[in-house]
């Protein structure tokens, strides 16, 4: 079936655009009566409005521009402080490093010293120990030394004791030498004498040994017995005697005299015996000093005769 043929242009589109033409003329128009009646006012007092912010947006814009200037400026100071903190910063981390090193090895040394305080305390500790020993050692040296003082005491009063023996047998010995220097030490007896003599009578002649020995002494006198045995040449007698002498001394171990007296028994050649007394005085002569040697010489009264003696005599002075 054939559609029929439309015209050029469609009727409802006009429509549609007629409206939108007529809403717009509508609109225009009471936009032109709004601005007529009311909108001078309003521009007007926009246009015021316009003006007073403007001029209130100046102001805020001067005081912002301002604060603008002095926020520069600040921020020029404060990037200056913030260089310079910051620099400070950096010093101040340099110095902690510094401080940090230094406190590292503060931590080390405190390490060692603690160790090194460790081993002083372990030495203190030690020598304590050692000390607490010496000491009960010092103690029983202390106990020891007193019983050394009190045996030193003891030893000093015997070495004091045996000082004044030492000077006393010093002065012994001082003496005995000063004794023995007076009176020498002889070969021959002190006490005890033998001697050999000869007694001349006129032509006769008697050869005698003569023993005598000291019993006691009186002073420097020499008290003690003698005895004789002697052979006439002669007249072929023989003559024992034996009585008692005394010597006394002229000079020390150089010379002194015997004085005798006692019984003679006098055998003639026929043996008869006659008893008489005798007497007789004799000097002893030493030559030298230092021995019991001596010289004699002197006299003996026997029944009525005198007769002189000389010989040789050994021992005691």
């Amino acid at each position: 079936m054939a559609t029929p043929e439309r015209g050029k242009y469609n009727l409802g589109f006009l429509l549609i655009i007629l409206d939108v033409v007529m809403l717009i003329l509508l609109f225009a128009g009471a936009a032109y009566y709004h601005y007529n009646t009311r909108g001078v006012v309003t521009i007007a007092e926009s246009e015021e409005k316009r003006q007073q912010t403007l001029a209130e947006y100046q102001e805020e814009v001067a005081r912002y521009k301002q604060k603008i200037v002095d926020a520069e400026q600040k921020r020029s100071e404060t990037i200056l402080d913030r260089n310079a903190l910051i620099e400070q910063a950096k010093q101040i981390d340099e110095r902690i490093k510094i401080e940090h090193q230094q406190i590292q090895d503060y931590k080390k040394r405190d390490a060692e010293l603690t160790d090194q305080f460790v081993d002083l305390r372990r030495e203190i500790d030690r020598t304590d120990d050692q000390r607490r020993s010496k000491q009960a050692e010092i103690l029983e040296r202390r106990e020891e030394i007193r019983g050394l003082e009190e045996t030193v005491a003891g030893l000093r009063s015997e070495i004091a004791d045996s000082l004044s023996r030492r000077d006393g047998i010093e002065n012994d010995i001082a003496a005995l030498r000063r004794e023995r220097q007076r009176d020498p030490v002889s070969v021959f007896p002190p006490n005890a004498a033998v001697a050999s003599v000869v007694e001349m009578e006129g032509s006769d002649q008697v050869f005698a040994v003569s023993l005598s020995g000291v019993l006691k002494q009186f002073g420097e006198v020499n008290v003690g017995l003698t005895g004789n045995l002697g052979l006439a040449r002669e007249s072929e007698s023989s003559v024992k005697e034996g009585g008692v002498f005394a010597n006394i001394p002229l000079a020390f171990r150089r010379a002194s005299v015997d004085l005798e007296t006692g019984l003679a028994s006098l055998r003639g050649p026929s043996g008869n015996d006659d008893l008489a007394g005798f007497a007789g005085a004799t000097l002893r002569y030493a030559p030298l000093r230092k021995e019991r040697l001596f010289l004699l010489a002197g006299t003996k009264y026997r029944q009525d005769d005198v007769s002189i003696r000389l010989g040789l005599g050994f021992g005691r002075r």
